[in-house]
């Protein structure tokens, strides 16, 4: 199963390493105006993105949106273990204050700045990937990061998979310890 997935993540990340700057900028736009008009988003009041990273869907808008808000925004830090640790980010600090940037080149709250809060606040949770599947079924990029950290949100906590439509396949490679998404959010690649 897991050279299954390792093609498959390798394809995807192949795929998208190819956008353009203005194919994602219109993916970035379409993912907003799509996650404004859930009902989702509209009943919660703590949410949890990312930053995105090597090419995924564009979450700055995404991000200025839920503070802009007045929702409380949750970002996570992943340790050198490849565990999720959420931190809400001071809704009265300029983002770029209050974020460093990973070894991994990923923007992550700062530590020193940002407070750490227990998962189970957490009302919805929009979830990157390398691919989904029409049944909910997510596909990493193979440390099990968020298979760990999405069982410890409260039950009713939406998981909203953020994708493009070429990452989004009939069917992948599951296993026990995938946890699945509600809804996938994808947005189509001009």
């Amino acid at each position: 199963m897991n050279s299954k997935k390792n093609n498959i993540r390798k394809q995807i990340l192949e795929a998208r390493s190819k956008l353009t700057p203005s194919q994602m900028n219109a993916a970035e736009e379409q993912a907003l105006q799509k996650l404004l008009m859930m009902d989702v988003y509209r009943n919660s009041r703590v949410i949890m993105l990312y930053h995105d990273f090597r090419k995924e869907v564009p979450t700055e808008k995404l991000i200025a949106a839920v503070r802009d808000s007045g929702r409380r925004l949750i970002l996570p830090l992943t340790d050198p273990d490849f565990q999720i640790i959420p931190y809400e980010i001071p809704k009265e600090l300029p983002l770029s204050s209050a974020l460093e940037t990973s070894p991994m080149g990923i923007s992550e709250p700062d530590p020193q700045i940002c407070s750490v809060v227990k998962p189970e606040i957490i009302d919805l949770v929009i979830v990157p990937g390398s691919a989904f599947d029409q049944s909910g079924n997510r596909m990493g990029y193979g440390k099990g990061c968020y298979d760990r950290f999405l069982p410890l949100l409260q039950e009713k906590a939406f998981k909203l998979g953020l994708a493009y439509e070429f990452q989004v396949l009939d069917v992948i490679p599951a296993e026990p310890v995938d946890v699945k998404m509600d809804e996938i959010l994808a947005v189509s690649v001009e």
